[in-house]
């Protein structure tokens, strides 16, 4: 491991994951100015180094388009983009960016994010008996569409939500225990290689990260929240097990669809969407619930509910709305991310 600022002081010995740029063990540390906790991410600094760490990695490499808009000879575009961005960002549900700076030999940057609490599957096996509280389940899936609706007001997209990048802190410290939601973006394997979490129109190829394919991924974590493990639990034959769930696209249902993904749908033609309730086991689950989740899941990303739509569903209606953090952003973020395409692994 690089040698770390006096700044940042190792806090575990085990690590939180492994990092699918470096493979190297992932660590939180102390951050002695601000008193948070935090965990780094690394970023390429060179573009030069893309091709040998993504095969390294099991990555794929820097598609022709990325490779015209790089300066080869500076900092990425994309990465001055993601560090702008993350640098202005500010809201409650999200991991503020807390520091920046290079490796020792230059080639990443490291991003020093906030970290707090326990990821999403370490909060269910540690905390069985909340984690299995509707109301539990409720206020955490609204903290996680705060910060997603956030993301996508600044015109990002987030592109990696999976269980180790939701963060869970418990402040027991008050008379009612209070969940806090973190949505961070880490590199960590195996989830970084894995499908389990992305949008039908991701796996049938289409290389565009959406606002759409973020909330199929929230739709995975709500069902993971609901049952305590993962919606598909495989990425093998991921497509065949989603279309047998949902039923086959067609162009009723998604116009356009065959024309961009015919060839990889013609054995799925005759497969229908089957009751969710039953097919999942959500009997214990409202309906009002299973309702929200079928429209995360919606097969077609144009009809598929967006986060803001999603705060105002009937599922929500008992919760207090003025428990709940505010989804606008500040200033400086409004003017500083109208340059910044998105945020995504």
């Amino acid at each position: 491991m690089d040698e770390k600022p006096q700044r940042f002081e190792k806090l575990d010995r085990e690590g939180i994951g492994t990092s699918s740029m470096s493979r190297q063990p992932m660590y939180k540390y102390l951050d002695t100015e601000t008193g948070k906790r935090t965990a780094i991410r690394r970023l390429l600094l060179k573009p030069e180094l893309q091709d040998s760490f993504s095969q390294s990695a099991g990555l794929p490499s820097l598609n022709a388009a990325q490779e015209e808009e790089e300066d080869y000879y500076g900092v990425p575009c994309m990465t001055i983009r993601e560090v702008s961005l993350l640098k202005v960002m500010n809201h409650k549900n999200v991991a503020r960016l807390l520091h920046v700076e290079p490796d020792n030999e230059e080639r990443f940057l490291r991003l020093y994010l906030e970290y707090a609490g326990v990821d999403l599957t370490t909060f269910f096996k540690e905390n069985p008996i909340w984690a299995s509280d509707p109301k539990v389940t409720k206020d955490l899936l609204k903290q996680l569409l705060h910060g997603v609706a956030y993301y996508h007001s600044v015109d990002a997209v987030h592109g990696n939500l999976r269980p180790h990048n939701v963060l869970i802190d418990i402040d027991s410290s008050k008379v009612n225990v209070q969940y806090n939601l973190l949505i961070t973006n880490l590199q960590l394997l195996p989830d970084t290689l894995q499908s389990n979490y992305k949008a039908p129109e991701l796996l049938l190829g289409s290389k565009e990260l959406s606002p759409a394919a973020d909330m199929f991924s929230v739709g995975c974590l709500f069902f993971e929240m609901l049952k305590k493990k993962p919606l598909f639990e495989t990425r093998h034959d991921q497509i065949d097990k989603l279309f047998r769930l949902m039923g086959a696209p067609n162009e009723d249902n998604w116009p356009g669809v065959t024309q961009l993904y015919g060839k990889k749908l013609s054995e799925y033609r005759q497969l229908k969407p089957k009751n969710l309730s039953k097919t999942l086991f959500l009997s214990d689950v409202e309906p009002a619930g299973v309702h929200l989740l079928s429209k995360m899941l919606c097969l077609n990303p144009n009809k598929r509910i967006t986060a803001a739509d999603a705060l105002k569903h009937r599922y929500f209606a008992d919760v207090d709305p003025k428990q709940q953090p505010k989804t606008t952003i500040t200033a400086t973020a409004s003017s500083s991310a109208s340059t910044s395409a998105s945020v995504n692994p």
